[in-house]
């Protein structure tokens, strides 16, 4: 029973997000990696789990494909902070 639960979460969240200015496969977009202030242009794809959970990820559209973690995105006009790695 607390699988249907979760199922149903799931799809309420993906209605939400489809509500939202959530990005679309095949959307443009520009990134930067950490310790790297050159800004890339990829494309966004979307990709479907097996529990329905939509996943994001960025293909590079630079040859060779840059390598390393991802600090900001711009997307749609808007700057977003990637969490990453945080000193103690």
């Amino acid at each position: 029973m607390g699988d249907k639960k979760n199922l149903d979460r799931i799809k309420s969240l993906d209605a939400l997000l489809a509500r939202l200015e959530s990005p679309k496969e095949g959307d443009e977009v520009f990134f930067t990696l950490q310790g790297d202030t050159t800004r890339y242009r990829g494309v966004i794809r979307k990709k479907q789990s097996q529990d329905r959970a939509a996943i994001y990820e960025i293909v590079s559209k630079t040859q060779p494909s840059p390598k390393g973690v991802i600090e900001k995105i711009e997307y749609k006009g808007r700057v977003f902070q990637t969490g990453g790695w945080k000193p103690l």
